[in-house]
């Protein structure tokens, strides 16, 4: 692997987590940088599954203060997105559980429709 384009991503990641974190740094009523979010993400279910997950950071990243670094890189991984999420993963505090926990958000025990959307729909 070549160690040049690696210290390349990880400064261009850097660079990006930190950017909504700077502020403003021009002149007066100016604020923060937009965010671009990602777009939402589909995890399909098992067979098993009540159906289809969709994630939105739209919804999640208000509730981490515009913090990208809320989740990334310590839950997910920016550079390898997350394919697959067990439950087993998530009751053992990993993933969404750390905190979808009953305590900072819902968890991953309640309403199976609250993150599972039947048929795939938002």
């Amino acid at each position: 692997m070549d160690t040049s384009i690696s210290r390349a991503r990880c400064l261009f990641i850097a660079t990006v987590l930190a950017t909504p974190l700077a502020g403003s740094a021009g002149g007066a009523g100016e604020g923060p940088p937009e965010l671009r979010l990602p777009p939402d993400v589909t995890y399909q279910g098992v067979e098993t599954s009540p159906g289809p997950v969709r994630f939105s950071h739209t919804t999640h990243v208000p509730l981490a203060g515009t913090r990208c670094v809320a989740c990334h890189p310590g839950l997910f991984a920016i550079l390898q997105p997350t394919r697959h999420i067990t439950h087993e993963e998530m009751n053992a505090g990993k993933k969404c559980g750390a905190c979808h926990d009953g305590i900072q958000a819902s968890t991953v025990q309640d309403a199976c429709d609250h993150c599972h959307r039947m048929g795939g729909g938002s």
